[in-house]
């Protein structure tokens, strides 16, 4: 039976409270459409998609592919996209048309989400499918050779366990997750941050594990209390920070199944990169609650750049018919308040959302 000697550090304990406190605040702020809309929630689980495609580059997967824009110049909402990389017969790769970046059963299963029963071993296969769109009729198996879990720079970070254990460790991994959350003899995010480090060392399926991994923390954290992440995804941080991120799962893989005395180092990176994804949303609803104090020119002028990009105090003044002093003082007032933010200088000078 596995038995995980977790010690949290007095900074993990620090943490937990500054993540507690806003999920505690949460129940207020995701009154907000702005923030608890479809759309938004939509939204997170591409970029999701997107940062997890960058974190991992497992072979063969579905979702192991090229990212593009739906179009050149797009705002920052437009949908990502994806294509679908086929190699023929002849070695000469293909690029079939564009394929939208979750497949509609996919995105339909994540956006209804919700685990009325643990995570099972049952329920981990049919998520594995959906990730990696595989048929009800295709096989399913464990992986059957050894493995590595690598960096998207091909870089080792840990070699995964035998294949040989890969089916009785997954199965003490999925019994230790429900045995710990329903207990509470520790906090559920150090339970679900220790999970991800063990599914990834685990790596059970022959592809696409990291992505899976990075689904089911994220299932998991919705599921016990922590759904701002459904608003603020995690997985774009951790490729902002991969170094970090896959230096602190490489030093707590360390003692894994040992004494656990790197484990706090893993824990504390990512126990910080979601109060990191707290204070975005925090920020965001500020400057919700903010726009809805804006002069009419200023709320004229923030369409034109949400509708445009980034944009020219010349090109708001022909787009509004506002005079031109009147645009630079509002332009600057909109980016002190941090609505806006201001790029290059003099002639060139350009405003985008933050």
């Amino acid at each position: 039976m596995l038995d995980v000697q977790m010690r949290p550090s007095l900074r993990l304990v620090q943490q937990v409270g500054r993540i507690e406190r806003f999920a505690g605040a949460w129940d207020r702020l995701s009154r907000s459409s702005a923030l608890a809309s479809e759309e938004r929630s939509r939204k997170t689980l591409h970029e999701g998609a997107c940062a997890a495609l960058a974190l991992d580059h497992s072979t063969s997967a579905v979702l192991s592919v090229a990212l593009k824009q739906r179009k050149r110049g797009g705002s920052a909402e437009a949908p990502l996209l994806i294509e679908r990389e086929v190699f023929h017969e002849n070695g000469t790769l293909q690029r079939p048309p564009v394929a939208p970046l979750l497949h509609p059963e996919l995105e339909a299963y994540l956006l209804g989400f919700s685990r009325p029963a643990p995570l099972t071993c049952s329920e981990l296969e049919e998520t594995y499918r959906l990730v990696i769109g595989a048929l009800p009729t295709d096989e399913c198996a464990y992986r059957r050779s050894s493995t590595q879990f690598l960096t998207p720079e091909d870089q080792v970070v840990f070699p995964a366990v035998s294949s040989f254990l890969v089916a009785s460790r997954l199965e003490e991994l999925m019994e230790w997750i429900e045995r710990e959350l329903d207990s509470g003899d520790f906090h559920p995010l150090t339970v679900i941050g220790t999970f991800h480090l063990l599914f990834l060392h685990i790596h059970p399926y022959p592809r696409a594990n990291h992505r899976l991994a990075l689904l089911l923390t994220w299932q998991l954290l919705v599921d016990h209390g922590f759904s701002f992440v459904a608003h603020r995804h995690f997985a774009p941080l951790f490729a902002e920070s991969n170094d970090q991120y896959f230096g602190a799962l490489r030093q707590a893989e360390k003692s894994v199944y040992q004494n656990w005395s790197t484990l706090n180092i893993w824990l504390e990176y990512f126990l910080e990169t979601l109060a990191e994804a707290s204070h975005h949303l925090m920020d965001e609803s500020e400057r919700n609650v903010a726009s809805a104090r804006l002069s009419r020119v200023q709320q004229q002028i923030m369409t034109v750049v949400r509708q445009q990009g980034a944009v020219s105090r010349e090109r708001i003044v022909s787009a509004t018919g506002i005079n031109l002093s009147t645009v630079k003082y509002n332009l600057s007032v909109l980016a002190q308040r941090g609505h806006l933010k201001r790029h290059g200088g003099g002639r060139t000078t350009s405003y985008s959302l933050v």
